[in-house]
């Protein structure tokens, strides 16, 4: 793909989905490793027995977050709405320790 810049250095005609690129297509662990992924799917169950739903879910967006996976980390946050998650911990979820609106127990769980 070409670009047209213009005298100031900027793009021209390109619509902004040109200018981002595509990610690379994410690997199907399941298939690619699936004694693996049965393996951390019990693990995952482990770990979470006992935990608060939103806590659980929460716990899992912020790892999607440090992953870069914005994917998964979505669907963890729309799961989470589930049990009542109201949108001022998703937006404070890269500094929850920080919040004042965190439970103890929310704070307790790992990043």
């Amino acid at each position: 793909m070409s670009t047209i810049t213009t005298a100031a250095g900027a793009p021209s005609g390109l619509g902004p989905d040109d200018l981002v690129p595509a990610h690379a297509p994410r690997m199907l662990l399941g298939k690619a490793a699936p004694s693996f992924y049965k393996a951390m799917t019990a693990l995952d169950a482990a770990a979470a027995a006992g935990l608060d739903p939103m806590v659980k879910e929460l716990v899992k967006a912020r790892g999607s977050q440090l992953n870069g996976c914005a994917h998964r980390g979505d669907q963890h946050l729309h799961d989470a709405r589930r049990p009542g998650l109201t949108e001022q911990k998703p937006h404070a979820l890269t500094v929850w320790r920080e919040t004042p609106f965190c439970t103890v127990r929310e704070r307790a769980a790992p990043p």
